[in-house]
């Protein structure tokens, strides 16, 4: 389990790198293939519903969320906005990785 978390840490911080990139794709980009750009409403329903592994807050406010599935979700929220919702979740959220910007 500890390797698990490991590993979902060190992917947040690839991830965090890849959005900071200039001048290069970067991973959670709308376009992107495989990469849904939705309303913020949409996507507290996915994190409510317990279907995201990972969620990634930049301070320029995009949130990218990564789901169980594979699939990848990108969003705008309030600074924070996240955390709280996650909290308001509860226990179905609780083995979701944070990585904030």
């Amino acid at each position: 389990m500890h390797a698990l978390r490991l590993h979902a840490v060190i992917a947040s911080a690839v991830l965090l790198l890849s959005v900071g990139c200039q001048g290069t794709p970067q991973y959670g980009q709308p376009g992107t293939p495989g990469v849904n750009e939705i309303p913020w409403s949409s996507a507290q329903g996915f994190i409510l519903r317990g279907e995201v592994s990972q969620v990634t807050q930049t301070q320029s406010r995009r949130v990218i969320l990564l789901l169980r599935d594979g699939r990848t979700i990108v969003t705008e929220s309030r600074i924070d906005e996240v955390r709280r919702l996650i909290q308001i979740c509860g226990e179905r959220c609780s083995d979701i990785v944070v990585a904030t910007e």
